[in-house]
């Protein structure tokens, strides 16, 4: 007769002092079943016979979740029986699972050894599945940027969204109002101690928090020292204020001889002088801590010098932000890093300068993006493109970056931002690459994933339609010629409304995005949407 199975072998069974039982081994239960219930799950119900339910024997295996589980076999050897997975023991802690958390997913897992064990510092509440966040994200107000991230964030599997904002929730469309957690209003987002009380609160009382993110660059300092309070993952304070200082990026970029412009931070008038006599004219006035071109002068002679000082007067509190003038053809680089290495990037060309488009507010301008990137004439900004992000400390993220080809084919650096491009850069891309670009950068910024796209399949540009004169637009000549011109080529499009007053930006009313396979077809239907189309306001 086979002889019949001994859970434990003869020398386990001498070393515990025990007598040898020849008896069928005990069922062991699951971890997270009551000590109550014996069955295992999956495991037949009482009464039953083995292996009836499913057809199968379960003779020399030993269920543990769904999973089977060699028995040592024969009389069970020393060697067998280390071979045999070890089953929790009786009266072991049962794991406590949040709510939110499936009930198909809840399958028990061995317990760890005692030196694998760890503390944590989390309630119970907040064992939460691994692959679910908790996301926290910063903006001032509830404008047209913003709606789309939020929109996009809210899209992202796996994530759960809150939203602190010094803007009133009726300004969200009630949409994205009822798809968020909570809506956390503060009194100024740029207050790192109001950034900080605001996460622990919805750390205590809506789920654990596990990013903290601001894609505008109004609050990024701020979110960057709330991060560094909180312990929280992402770029810290001092990554930060690399790409929001400018004076302090140039000094950066400079230090590890990347090719910028001279500039001098004045804190007064004394200094700024000395530095224009050193330079000459024309240089550049701008804010130390500016976005995009806003509040950005060119300095012709001394009399406009005399001018900007006057109206600047710069001071240790309040300084000015001086550069040499650069040259050449204006480019911008916006590129995606993660862990330190390059993932994807991409090259445009404004049509013209912005900083000619500042200083000339009737001016209707453009900005083109290739379809060919590849070329050797690219070659430079793309290894001095992730060098510079790499000198400034960004290692998971995404730039904006602007740059000038001179005439003699030099590449200077203007200014890298750490953020998504303006100026409908997003929208090109995505309509470029035909992807999501909001998406992914919404997965990138939450979960550190980017899907870079395999081709640029087509040409794409914007042409932005400004007022001609301050006050309120009257009339929009030639858009319907526009449209039957180039119908097929437009993929987004807002016209300026009669009525509305003159927009502030220098984006202007409104807006055109064209594709086409060939980049020259997308270069001549810019040129002549602003030389047809005209914004009259007064």
């Amino acid at each position: 007769m086979a002889r019949e199975f001994t859970w434990r072998s003869e020398s386990c069974a001498r070393r515990a002092g025990r007598r040898k039982r020849r008896t069928r081994p005990t069922r062991r239960r699951s971890r997270s079943i009551p000590r109550t219930r014996r069955r295992s799950i999956g495991s037949p119900r009482r009464g039953s016979r083995a292996g009836i339910s499913s057809g199968r024997s379960t003779r020399g295996t030993e269920r543990h979740g769904t999973r089977r589980i060699a028995r040592p076999s024969g009389g069970g050897t020393r060697s067998s029986f280390r071979d045999c997975r070890r089953l929790p023991r009786r009266g072991t802690r049962r794991l406590s699972w949040s709510a939110e958390r499936p009930p198909q997913q809840t399958t028990p897992t061995l317990p760890r050894r005692r030196h694998e064990r760890r503390l944590e510092d989390r309630d119970e509440r907040s064992m939460v599945a691994p692959a679910m966040r908790f996301a926290v994200l910063v903006t001032p107000f509830f404008n047209e940027s913003a709606i789309r991230f939020i929109a996009a964030l809210l899209d992202v599997p796996a994530l759960r969204l809150a939203v602190v904002s010094q803007d009133v929730e009726e300004n969200l469309p009630a949409e994205l109002l009822g798809r968020l957690v909570k809506h956390f209003r503060v009194s100024n987002v740029q207050d790192t101690a109001e950034l900080v009380a605001a996460t622990r609160w919805l750390h205590a009382n809506v789920a654990p928090v596990d990013r903290l993110l601001g894609v505008s660059e109004f609050v990024q300092v701020a979110v960057a020292e709330a991060r560094d309070a909180l312990g929280l993952p992402g770029p810290g304070a001092e990554v930060i204020r690399n790409f929001r200082d400018k004076p302090r990026m140039k000094d950066v970029l400079r230090a590890a001889g990347l090719p910028c412009a001279r500039h001098r931070l004045a804190t007064n008038e004394a200094e700024a002088r000395r530095f224009a006599d050193e330079v000459g004219f024309p240089l550049v006035a701008k804010p130390p801590a500016g976005v995009g071109s806003a509040s950005t002068f060119i300095v012709k002679d001394t009399a406009e010098f005399d001018r900007v000082l006057s109206l600047s007067s710069p001071t240790p509190a309040s300084p000015v932000l001086l550069e040499e003038f650069v040259g050449g053809a204006e480019h911008t680089f916006d590129a995606v890093v993660i862990g330190g290495k390059p993932v994807w990037y991409s090259i445009s060309r404004y049509l013209p300068n912005p900083i000619e488009v500042v200083e000339n507010p009737w001016i209707q301008w453009c900005v083109l993006l290739p379809r060919d990137i590849s070329g050797p004439e690219f070659a430079p900004i793309r290894e001095l493109g992730f060098r510079a992000l790499s000198v400034l400390g960004l290692e998971t993220g995404i730039c904006h970056m602007e740059w000038f080809r001179q005439d003699d084919g030099r590449i200077v650096l203007s200014e890298v931002a750490a953020r998504p491009g303006g100026a409908q850069l997003m929208n090109l891309n995505a309509r470029a690459h035909d992807f999501d670009m909001y998406g992914q950068v919404a997965r990138l910024i939450a979960f550190d994933t980017f899907e870079a796209p395999r081709e640029r399949k087509y040409a794409t540009g914007a042409a932005f339609l400004r007022g001609q004169a301050p006050g309120v637009v009257r009339e929009v000549w030639g858009v319907e010629e526009a449209e039957q011109a180039f119908g097929e080529m437009i993929t987004d499009v807002k016209w300026p409304k009669v009525g509305e007053p003159r927009s502030a930006s220098y984006e202007g009313e409104g807006y055109v995005l064209v594709r086409h396979p060939e980049t020259e077809g997308v270069a001549e239907a810019l040129r002549q949407i602003v030389q047809s189309v005209r914004v009259i306001s007064h």
